[in-house]
Formats: structure tokens, sequence, C-alpha cells
């Protein structure tokens, strides 16, 4: 008999939701040197990406924190060497943050990613970033009839971050774009089980496509895209057959043209066919738009945008994004069985600035709805 996980639809409302940001210094100031993010009451942290970054020697912080501290030397600069945090201790940032309304947890340091010239960067990075959404703590069982319309959406199991329970229940879930662009399936967290003896899936069924993952693309707490579809429309399915409880996932849903809201549909709701066809498919309308929004630093404050993504992959709600990107954050695409199609180009203007090195990409994006 298979066995089939219960999933959970995060049900958001209202605008679109922004990319948030958290940043900290390094040093033994006790609080201020912890990144601190926080999400409002019935919300949960989804860990997108955490980063160490350096400054230019020339504005003279410190690589540790001393008094007088100077705010500037924390904050985010589009200018400064980024570096997607790999370390060691790497898993922690996300374990301890996502899926919880709040979480405390001490700035680490690293060596100058490589990309970054040393002459004119601080030797070691001294501070430290943390992208993240707040996501709603309200979960319905997508088994029955729900459609819900959110950019960017959010599916997980039931309970989560607790595990998944067994279940004997059959899920399904259809995902659409109401205009001319792609879905893309982000696993934020994909914990299958078990690695020896796999048991556990997630199938996309894209057209005459199928794809499915199993615990070989578990993600190690580093959000990964794992899948763009062809078109407008896709599919999904969870398959568990542990038989116990155990194993546990968090995706992102949305779109190639991330200012559009994607439409998810489940249990008796599920579409089996595109509620448009492609002739009637309109275009997703395209603006330029320079707002640019700096993250939040220190502990009292929450910034309603950011102006980071964990790559290019990933994409706020804001117009301008900036992606700092390390010779080991590049955009990742999973190989997936039978996928027939290739990547639509995101809808968008594109800007490389150079810092002695390239190592900044500014992407520009905006949409009338």
């Amino acid at each position: 008999m298979t066995i089939w996980l219960v999933i959970s639809m995060v049900i958001l409302t209202g605008s679109s939701m922004e990319l948030k940001s958290y940043t900290a210094c390094y040093g033994n100031f006790e609080l201020k040197n912890f990144l601190q993010p926080s999400c409002p009451d019935g919300q949960k942290i989804a860990v997108m990406a955490v980063y160490t970054l350096a400054k230019y020697k020339l504005t003279g912080c410190p690589q540790e924190q001393t008094e007088p501290i100077d705010p500037s030397c924390c904050q985010y600069d589009a200018n400064d060497c980024s570096g997607l945090y790999k370390s060691g201790s790497y898993r922690n940032y996300y374990q301890t943050c996502t899926g919880h309304s709040s979480c405390v947890i001490r700035v680490s340091r690293n060596n100058l990613p490589s990309h970054c010239n040393s002459d004119v960067y601080i030797e070691r990075t001294h501070y430290m970033k943390m992208d993240y959404y707040c996501i709603s703590d309200q979960a319905v069982d997508p088994c029955t009839d729900l459609t819900t319309s959110n950019s960017p959406a959010f599916i997980w199991n039931t309970g989560y971050p607790a595990e998944i329970t067994t279940t004997s229940t059959l899920c399904t879930c259809s995902i659409e774009m109401p205009c001319d662009t792609t879905v893309e399936l982000t696993a934020i967290d994909l914990q299958l089980k078990d690695a020896k003896n796999c048991k556990q899936s997630v199938t996309v069924v894209d057209g005459s496509s199928i794809s499915t993952f199993d615990c070989s693309y578990n993600n190690e707490f580093l959000p990964k895209e794992i899948y763009t579809s062809s078109g407008h429309f896709m599919k999904i399915f969870i398959e568990n057959n542990l038989g116990t409880t155990g194993g546990k996932f968090l995706f992102l849903v949305q779109g190639s043209d991330p200012k559009r809201k994607v439409t998810i549909s489940c249990g008796e709701s599920a579409l089996t066919i595109p509620s448009q066809n492609l002739v009637s498919l309109p275009q997703c309308p395209v603006e330029r738009d320079i707002t640019t929004n700096q993250p939040t630093t220190g502990p009292n404050t929450h910034p309603e945008d950011s102006t980071s993504t964990t790559s290019p992959n990933v994409k706020t709600g804001d117009s301008t994004t900036y992606a700092a990107l390390s010779t080991d954050s590049t955009p990742l695409s999973l190989s997936t069985q039978e996928i027939s199609s290739s990547n639509s180009d995101s809808v968008g203007i594109i800007d490389i600035e150079f810092y002695g090195r390239v190592h900044l990409i500014k992407t520009t994006f905006s949409a009338n709805l």
C-alpha cells in the first residue's frame, strides 16, 4: 500500500511578501553581535541565505567590533565583499531560525572570499547578513477544497518544523501563473528519509514531463531552486512510504516573474489542466523601477524590504535587488528525470556592476498587477 504525505499550504493574504534582512557585526558585545531576526505574531521565519561580509579597508571598520561602535560597519552596502556562508557551522543558522518566530545566534567570521581583492577589503569578514521571509503560521490540509493566490507562496508539511506524521492520504496540488511566465520551485528545507533506503519523494508533473526528487536531493539547509516549469502550469505530488514519523519539507513557489501571484489549488480544487490555455494567456506587463531598500541592523527594528537574495534565482518583491555572489553560490540547477523543456528567461533588466572584480549583479524587476 502506498502512503502519501499530508501537506499544508501557508495561507497568505494581501500584497506580495517582502524579503527581509538582518545584519550584525562580529565581536564580544553580547546581543549586539548576534543575528536576531524575528517575525510578527502568527508568522515563522524562512531563511533564504546567510552571508559573511567585509567592507573596504578605507572605511576603518575593525575585524572585531570595538568601542566606540560605528553602526555603519554593520550595515549592508552593495560594495561590500560578500560570500554565502557555508563553513562547518552554517547549518546552525538555518536550523535555529527556519520555522520559528524569532531566533538569536552569534555572528561568525570567515576568511575573505577568494573572489574579493584582499588589498582593498578587510582581511577577514567582520559582519553577517541573514535574508529571510516571514510566512504565515496558519497551515491547512491541502487535501481539502483549497485555492489560494500569493506571491510568493509556501508549501510545508503539517506541523513544520516538526517532522511528518504517517498518513494514508493522497494529496495533489496544481500551481498556475496568471500570465505568460514559468513557475519556480525552491527547496528551502528538504529532509526526506531515509538516505540509505529512501521512502519519500516529491514528483512534479509538467505537461508530458515527470520529474521526481528523492532523498538524494536533500539540500542540507541551503535553499536551492530544484525545478522551473516549461510553462505557466504544473502539478506536484508528495509521496511517503516511510511507515513512521520522519522527514520534513518547506518549499517556496513563485513565478519567474516574481511580481505575479501564484495560484495553488489542492485537494478537490486541484486542476488537471490549466484554467487558461496558451492562446488566451496574457503577457506579463513589465515596467522599470529603481527603488532600493536597506536591511535591518540591530535588535529592535525590522525592514519592510530587503536588497539581497540567495542568488539571482531567488527574487524579492522589491523592484531592485542585489545578489552578492561568491564562487560557491552560483545558482544550481539539479538534474531531474525526463525534463523535456528548458527554463524560460525571467522578465527583467540585469546590470553587472564591477567593484575590483565582478561580484555583484543588480537585477531590476517591476510589473503592474
